[in-house]
């Protein structure tokens, strides 16, 4: 009798981990109040209702020390072009999303992946005011001459 609980129990685990799948790739488009996460993974858009008891979180740190920790507004802490893994599980013949890892939290400052924009990307919009009061944003100046930006204080 013990085998044949262990033998059940061997297929339902086994088959449990067939139903569950990830994908892996960037956010088109979120809507919180729906329950829907867009991804573009594999260069084609893929739609995905989020079960409302989803795990949303976050890896923090790099390399062998990253850990997640749960993003406390859920589906709302995710937004538009991170980088995300997506664990789904089929129930009724669709595809539920179960669990949202963001894979690069985005910067409070500037709502990117990191610190700046990655390399290769052009720089944020930015307006600045010169000191004699007129504004200058930096998309005027591309193509024209380089720019270099300086911040820091003296006191």
């Amino acid at each position: 009798m013990r085998n044949i609980a262990c033998a059940w129990l061997v297929v339902l685990v086994g088959s449990a981990s067939v139903w569950a799948d990830t994908v892996k790739g960037k956010v088109k488009r979120v809507d919180a109040d729906k329950s829907t996460i867009t991804v573009t993974a594999d260069d084609k858009n893929q739609s995905f209702d989020v079960a409302k008891d989803a795990k949303v979180v976050k890896v923090v740190g790099k390399g062998k020390k990253a850990t997640t920790e749960t993003v406390q507004d859920g589906l709302k802490g995710v937004a538009k072009d991170q980088e995300v893994t997506l664990t789904t599980e089929t129930k009724d013949d669709k595809d539920v999303v179960t669990q949202v890892k963001i894979e690069r939290a985005r910067n409070k400052a500037n709502g990117r992946g990191g610190p700046g924009p990655e390399v290769g990307q052009p720089a944020p919009e930015l307006k600045l005011k010169t000191l004699e009061g007129k504004e200058v944003d930096l998309a005027s100046s591309k193509d024209k001459m380089p720019v270099v930006l300086i911040f820091g204080s003296c006191t």
